[in-house]
């Protein structure tokens, strides 16, 4: 693989494990669920930092969708495959509509997970959800500014 792919790559890569370690512990410090942020921080995480930064606003408000679409259905229908995949549908089409750009998918994964485990308490639920979701959308705008610490110049090593 040429240079110039595999310097974004390890950036990149750098990048989620931090987002995820941040997630996972700032997580697990306030006794939130853990698997939520580590997700979301991988997801919201672009090979352009400044992608990352400039959709972070965007994929909040497709949280906020998400959820208020997840936890309204939630409250209508029972937990099972039709009602998650309406959800889906109905959150991601909205988001389209809002143009949500870059939450698009966000809003159907917040949504559909509020439908899929609920437990008959929708709206608690949800807000749990925008909670752990927005910590992970947060984790990763902090770290989309780690490449400005990293030097991405050829080594002089063996010159």
């Amino acid at each position: 693989m040429e240079r110039s792919k595999v310097v974004p790559a390890v950036q990149l890569s750098v990048r989620a494990g931090l987002a995820a370690l941040l997630s996972v512990g700032v997580a697990q410090y306030f006794g939130l669920n853990l698997v939520q942020p580590l997700i979301t921080a991988c997801l919201v995480i672009d090979l352009s930092p400044e992608d990352t930064r400039r959709f972070a606003v965007k994929r909040f408000a497709g949280t906020v969708l998400g959820v208020l679409i997840g936890a309204s259905l939630g409250a209508l229908l029972p937990s099972n495959a039709f009602s998650v995949g309406f959800g889906v549908l109905v959150a991601m089409l909205a988001s389209h509509l809002l143009r949500l750009d870059g939450a698009v998918r966000l809003a159907g994964f917040v949504c559909g997970i509020c439908l899929l485990q609920h437990s008959g308490t929708p709206w608690s639920y949800g807000y749990a959800r925008l909670l752990e979701t927005t910590l992970g959308i947060v984790m990763a705008v902090l770290t989309s500014y780690v490449p400005k610490l990293m030097r991405a110049e050829p080594s002089t090593l063996g010159n």
